[in-house]
């Protein structure tokens, strides 16, 4: 006890924060909110274009939300997620004073970051290449100023908190349909809150899933699209009633002087009690330092000691715990302390006990859930809303909020708003990783997609009940299980929507990071203002035991997830309850299979999968496809050729995949793992005939591939096509030129270069950067004079740079790609790059001068 004591002397904040930033949700969206400025981090003028600088703006920008994914050993990519793109050091500089930019990822340490905590919660975020602090430049605390690395000198302007949002909108004012049912518990909910407005939000609270139709949420946090989750709630347990939060700061003394905090803690104290007497005894566990504010409220209290243990907790009336600190006995005798009539107020955060204990079962292995399971809360993986100036405390909430009551609701009416439909497929989404649940809400869920308003409706698809459900079993060898990348692979089998498959592995694949995912449409499209299908329709589940048992309400594709750097041997992987799909493997599959027995398979979607790159389609396009194994043999031959350009090895760690989906988050492709693409494309990716003269999909492999040492300002849309016009050329003998000049009917290069060249000067270099095609004619023109050689001997010579070598700032990217060209060609390219308007140093003049001078 006294150890405990002392930790949380420590602010619970800064505890947290060293503890739990290890493993960061990847799909968890955040803001990064500047300590000094109360601004959030955001590209500038909320711009999706790449080499956009990174700004504070106020809040309330949809370019705002970032994603924090780990790269491993404590860092993380940080993404964009509007534009996809991740936090970048302009030039991998170590200088300070360089800008941040958002840029492709390509797995360079100037784009990877260490989280660090520093005081009251706060912390820094260090680069990995440099060791230097991202700060706003000059302290600033005006919208709009840009983020730079410096030296540390721990101003609050080097200090960030990060804050998780939820995708959803708010719901003051608006009183739920159905409220009557719920009328008596908010007699609950008014004694709760008697004379208490506003109360503390701290650190990261987790939300509280309700089970039990008496669970009664107090506080509720919201967000976008209108829907509430519970931080506070309040169930009876047995004769004993207890109230739960969703973070162990709500016990703090600091965070208990926040607004009404102190008044809703009493409350809670008087309410659990029962009514028992006015002066209440009330016992202290673990963080639970609230000395000085219970007697406020004219009770005692004490630390539990353990002579109190050996009475059963008799001496006390209420109890304040923290009960992920408790041992399996001290929960049993806090349970019947509960259930024989006494009060509990307890707290704990699940996604920091979930990252701060890996592979256990967050729901049946956490004390704080074996103690309330049977009281109907349970504290459950995932991020409530955390507004800056604390919650504020609403008249009515949902009675959906309670997942039990939504339920019942939605599958006995179909009279509700679309708000309340809304918060009802949220509720119930969250109980489905409760076992009892899970297979009627995956069931609801399923048939929901029917509904007029629902997303999307059946996206991915319909699966007809007369598709056979089978037993099959997959190998997947320890090289592709072991690669250095996370990666999804392919099983070729489906799972029909709200159908449970059960997955089995060998004792030695247990625990060891693979995990069943189902379905292929990975983009999350909460952001958007309007949803062609519902925005999150993947579900994925570790594999920790001998099975897994796994139901997604949208079906979709089956694959085995791996995290990278794993060490497994060949793993054996049966699956029970799916459904065949038409995938067909290069190199194991023959046409005649195809032709007879692998076409005819029933699921609605199917992939084309090959060492080098997996195209996932719907079934209708892919059963049309006569001829797979040419199909393939052509993709193989693109990748083969993306590779020779980028100067990497033909043999990929992982293949690239690309995915045709309703909606995508952005554009109308975007780069990644997987490319996303609409669905109308699916058919373009299934004809060598259309891939012949494709451009969209060759750019975004060229994303996929290109290299920010040789991509500065205004060339991220321009050297991406270097891989569009290498692959033409060399797989459908169509020359950069014809390509060039075939998209858009657009003018000869040499054309834009004599318009180039009668451009005022101080405005050449703006509108180069402007016009991705203008500068891309650039590039073509040193192709028609020295060939795809000379781009493959300086792609070369930059994979072999060191650290120091590389250029740390947008004007050395410049300088180095200008030198290093002009002597791989033995010509100086100085005044070239003059005439179309690209700046370079006099020091890089100086070292080309002594090369003859070189013009088309």
């Amino acid at each position: 006890m006294k150890t405990i004591s002392r930790l949380f002397l420590v602010p619970i904040l800064l505890f947290l924060s060293t503890c739990v930033f290890s493993q960061i949700d990847p799909q968890q969206d955040f803001v990064i909110k500047v300590r000094h400025s109360n601004k959030y981090l955001q590209p500038k003028q909320s711009s999706g274009k790449s080499g956009t600088e990174i700004v504070q703006g106020t809040p309330g920008d949809n370019g705002q939300r970032l994603r924090l994914v780990s790269v491993g050993k404590g860092y993380y990519k940080i993404v964009v997620k509007k534009s996809g793109y991740v936090l970048d050091v302009d030039g991998s500089s170590f200088e300070d004073g360089a800008a941040i930019l958002q840029w492709p990822y390509n797995g360079t340490p100037n784009q990877q970051f260490r989280l660090e905590p520093s005081e009251k919660g706060f912390f820094s975020i260090v680069a990995r290449h440099s060791g230097k602090l991202l700060d706003v430049r000059g302290a600033s605390r005006d919208n709009g100023a840009p983020l730079i690395q410096w030296t540390r000198n721990d101003g609050h302007h080097q200090q960030f908190s990060l804050i998780p949002v939820s995708d959803t909108k708010t719901l003051d004012g608006i009183v739920p349909d159905g409220l009557a049912a719920f009328q008596s518990l908010e007699n609950v909910r008014a004694e709760l809150l008697n004379g208490v407005r506003r109360v503390a939000a701290p650190g990261v609270p987790g939300p509280l899933l309700l089970t039990a139709p008496g669970a009664v949420p107090i506080i509720t946090s919201v967000g976008r699209n209108k829907t509430e989750q519970s931080v506070v709630a309040a169930s009876f347990h047995g004769k004993g009633r207890v109230v739960a939060f969703g973070h162990p700061g709500f016990f703090s003394e600091s965070e208990s002087r926040f607004a009404d905090t102190g008044r809703l803690l009493l409350n809670s104290v008087r309410w659990s009690a029962g009514g028992k007497r006015a002066s209440l005894r009330v016992g202290l566990l673990g963080p639970a330092k609230l000395t000085g504010l219970i007697p406020l409220g004219g009770h005692t209290s004490r630390i539990v000691g353990p002579s109190d243990w050996e009475d059963g907790l008799r001496g006390f009336d209420v109890v304040i715990a923290w009960p992920s600190r408790l041992s399996k006995d001290q929960i049993e005798k806090l349970t019947g302390f509960v259930t024989r009539g006494g009060g509990l107020l307890a707290a704990d955060l699940g996604w920091g006990w979930q990252q701060l204990n890996p592979g256990k079962d967050l729901l049946e292995e956490n004390p704080s859930n074996r103690l309330l399971r049977s009281a109907g809360i349970a504290w459950i993986d995932g991020y409530a809303a955390d507004p800056p100036n604390g919650y504020e405390v609403k008249k009515t909430v949902s009675p959906l909020a309670n997942s039990s009551v939504a339920l019942r609701r939605i599958q006995s009416t179909s009279n509700l708003l679309p708000v309340e439909r809304l918060q009802a497929w949220l509720s119930v989404s969250q109980a489905s990783v409760l076992p009892s649940y899970a297979s009627s809400v995956d069931r609801y869920l399923a048939s929901a997609r029917n509904a007029p308003d629902f997303p999307g409706g059946s996206f991915p698809a319909v699966v007809s009940s007369s598709a056979r459900r089978v037993t099959a079993v997959r190998s997947i060898s320890a090289a592709k299980l072991n690669g250095i990348k996370p990666a999804w692979h392919s099983t070729g089998l489906y799972a029909a929507p709200g159908e449970v498959i059960t997955v089995a592995v060998n004792e030695s694949a247990r625990g060891k990071g693979l995990a069943v995912q189902i379905g292929s449409h990975s983009d999350k499209l909460w952001h958007k203002d309007k949803w062609e299908r519902f925005p999150d329709v993947i579900r994925s589940r570790k594999i920790t035991g001998r099975e897994v048992r796994l139901s997604n309400p949208f079906g979709g594709l089956i694959y085995i997830t791996t995290p990278g750097r794993s060490s497994l041997g060949a793993t054996r992987i049966s699956f029970h309850g799916v459904i065949r799909a038409p995938s067909f493997e290069y190199g194991v599959d023959s046409l005649s299979e195809w032709k007879s027995r692998i076409r005819k398979y029933p699921a609605p979607w199917a992939e084309l999968v090959s060492d080098n790159v997996v195209l996932t389609i719907p079934s209708e396009t892919m059963r049309r496809i006569e001829d797979p194994v040419s199909l393939m043999r052509y993709w193989n031959r693109v990748l083969d050729l993306t590779a020779d350009l980028a100067v990497i090895p033909r043999k990929r760690e992982r293949p690239e995949r690309i995915v045709t989906d309703k909606q995508i988050s952005a554009g109308y492709m975007h780069s990644g793992y997987p490319i996303m693409t609409h669905l109308d494309a699916a058919e373009r990716v299934a004809s060598i005939k259309q891939l012949q003269s494709a451009w969209g999909i060759y750019h975004e492999l060229g994303h996929n591939h290109q290299h920010s040492d040789w991509t500065f300002n205004g060339t991220i849309e321009v050297t991406c096509n270097l891989f569009t016009l290498y692959v033409r050329e060399k797989a459908t003998n169509t020359s950069p030129r014809k390509a060039f000049m075939d998209l858009g009917k657009r003018p000869a290069p040499e054309v834009y270069f004599e318009q180039q060249r009668r451009i005022p000067a101080a405005q050449k270099f703006d509108r180069w950067k402007k016009d991705p095609f203008l500068a891309l004619a650039m590039y073509i023109q040193l192709q028609e004079a020295f060939g795809w050689d000379i781009y493959q001997r300086v792609f070369r010579e930059y994979r072999t740079l060191s650290p120091r070598q590389r250029p740390k700032s947008d004007s050395e990217k410049r300088d180095q790609w200008m030198i290093r060209f002009s002597r791989a060609t033995g010509y100086n390219l100085t005044r070239f790059f003059e005439e179309w308007g690209v700046p370079v140093s006099a020091k890089a003049k100086k070292e080309a001068e002594r090369l003859p001078v070189w013009m088309p």
